[in-house]
């Protein structure tokens, strides 16, 4: 059994943004979403996995930013869907923020705690899932989503921008 059903005394609720990715639906907890913003054209990183989307600029803030059907190990139904994602969910994280490419943004939807099925693996980027009456959501780790690889990307990225902007405030002190 992948999931395992979990028994709540309380009534607690989990805040979650769903989008759909790849035809699925997933729900971020809004404790790590930071903004959604409409998608844009994006800056290729030169060797980054197939699931960077690569660099988009807002308001002055560089973000990385990532396909998340791809990341999820997802093809979308149609191929040119795949560099036409609509929505970038902005998430924090502790190397900094990065946003994460999706189809369609569904809805904010408070989930019953009751309704959660917890996953087996707690290291698994799928944390469980909320069973509803019409549909199912997958509730996504955003701690694990955001893997070793982007981890390394926003490192080294965020390590080039400071270098970059030290060197222009340097210039513009001469």
């Amino acid at each position: 059994k992948v999931f395992t059903e979990t028994t709540r005394t309380n009534n607690a609720r989990t805040h979650c943004l769903v989008v759909e990715a790849a035809g699925e639906r997933y729900a971020l907890p809004l404790t790590h979403v930071v903004e959604i913003v409409a998608g844009g054209a994006c800056t290729p990183v030169p060797g980054a996995p197939p699931a960077i989307k690569g660099l988009f600029l807002l308001r002055d803030t560089v973000l990385l930013v990532v396909d998340l059907a791809a990341r999820l190990g997802l093809q979308h139904p149609d191929d040119n869907e795949k560099t036409d994602n609509n929505w970038y969910v902005v998430l924090d994280h502790e190397r900094g923020r990065c946003a994460f490419a999706f189809e369609q943004l569904v809805e904010i939807e408070y989930f019953s705690d009751s309704n959660f099925q917890s996953a087996n693996t707690p290291d698994s980027v799928i944390k469980g899932l909320f069973v509803g009456d019409n549909s199912n959501t997958l509730l996504l780790n955003s701690d694990v989503l955001v893997d070793e690889q982007i981890r390394t990307i926003l490192a080294s990225h965020h390590q080039n921008l400071s270098g970059q902007q030290h060197d222009t405030t340097e210039a513009s002190l001469r």
